[in-house]
């Protein structure tokens, strides 16, 4: 006979799912915070006439003209790509805050539908361990895609920096860097997180009871 699942049993084993989260979002982090310094020292090493048009350092014999070549200016004296990665940036950092949200809600209202379409079920039942460790997979799907979002936009404007030098775009990239380290799943946050689902799962199975109506959901 399989023995029960202790608390310890489930605390241990979610100490170790928090840990590998944990190790996503740390490289997640360390990855564009390297870029962004490789970035820095490229840009702090250039000459004020080859800013906005890098070329190939065996490429010393252009005429001055030629190598201060800016970018086509666009709106408001910014670049194209200025202004694509300007867009970007809180666009990404926007949806890397909405999705995680998205993500919880849609998990807990299916299994708010299975509860309480389960002969046994009621309003208090508990979660059984499989439906808990549903919960955590939303939680890790949430914490990879609300990272990962930030992250891809901080590449942009790093980018984007690289080759038009402007400040703005350096504030945007540790912007999104910031983004990203606030995802960072801290094992007293999951459980925070774990509990609240639970609270909410617990109103929304009220409300199917009260108003049982499959288009709600």
């Amino acid at each position: 006979m399989a023995a029960a699942t202790t608390s310890s049993d489930v605390g241990n084993t979610l100490a170790k799912r928090v840990l590998v989260w944990q190790i996503l979002v740390a490289a997640l982090a360390s990855g564009l915070l390297g870029f962004l310094v490789v970035v820095g020292v490229i840009q702090a090493n250039r000459r004020p006439d080859q800013i906005g048009a890098p070329r190939p350092a065996w490429d010393d014999d252009q005429p001055a003209q030629a190598q201060a070549a800016p970018p086509p200016a666009g709106l408001m004296g910014l670049s194209p790509l200025s202004m694509v990665a300007l867009i970007i940036v809180p666009l990404q950092i926007s949806l890397g805050l909405a999705m995680p949200m998205m993500i919880g809600s849609a998990i807990r209202r299916t299994l708010a539908r299975e509860i309480r379409g389960g002969s046994t079920a009621g309003e208090n039942r508990e979660l059984s361990p499989q439906q808990e460790s549903r919960l955590l997979d939303a939680y890790q799907a949430s914490t990879i895609i609300g990272a990962a979002l930030p992250e891809g936009a901080g590449f942009v404007a790093g980018v984007a920096y690289m080759f038009d030098g402007n400040p703005i775009l350096l504030g945007g990239a540790f912007l999104s860097l910031l983004a990203v380290l606030l995802r960072f799943p801290w094992q007293s946050r999951v459980q925070y997180w774990l509990n609240w689902q639970k609270e909410q799962l617990t109103t929304e199975l009220a409300m199917l009871r009260d108003f049982p109506m499959e288009k709600q959901f």
